[in-house]
């Protein structure tokens, strides 16, 4: 299982250029029906940039949902403020919020930045994230598809962890 780990974080470059970073930032041009769904297609009107820290579980995109303000997810605040820093929306426990909600809500502004907080802050982060305390690691069995074969890698996160579930599988090509 860590030759699969070390498989795959060398083929992003190696833990010799991911450690001296502390932020990763990129245009994320977001869509798809599900914000729709939600009540959030404002957010995909526009292109934003999105920056994780690298870390600690740590999320900011700007512009959000209007110029001149951001979105800022961590595991247990979101906020949405100016980008002056003046707060404007603030959710503590974001992820208790949606317990709560009865089915067809649509998203607040706050737990839309939870929700896609979390989401890019792992897109942006694994492989170098499988490393971080409290995550398991184990081979799975590969998945074989068009002549190609993948390898799984069956990951659980610590409670504590903010994710789309406990328990996923990362399929990786050959070459990680």
């Amino acid at each position: 299982m860590q030759e699969l780990i070390t498989l795959s974080i060398e083929a992003h470059g190696g833990l010799d250029r991911w450690n001296p970073l502390r932020q990763i930032s990129a245009t994320f041009a977001p869509g798809g029906i599900g914000l729709k769904q939600r009540g959030q297609e404002a957010f995909t009107q526009m292109s934003t940039r999105v920056t994780v820290d690298t870390r600690e579980q740590k999320t900011t995109f700007g512009p959000f949902l209007a110029a001149g303000q951001c979105g800022i997810f961590e595991p247990n605040r979101t906020a949405v403020e100016t980008v002056a820093g003046t707060i404007l929306d603030e959710l503590k426990n974001p992820r208790d919020s949606f317990k709560i909600m009865a089915v067809g809500t649509p998203w607040s502004a706050t737990q839309l930045a939870y929700f896609a907080g979390y989401a890019m802050w792992m897109y942006l982060t694994v492989p170098f994230s499988l490393l971080r305390d409290g995550i398991e690691c184990q081979e799975a069995e590969p998945w074989a598809e068009d002549g190609e074969t993948w390898r799984a890698l069956k990951v659980t996160f610590p409670k504590s962890y903010v994710t789309h579930s406990t328990e996923q599988t990362i399929f990786l090509t050959a070459r990680g």
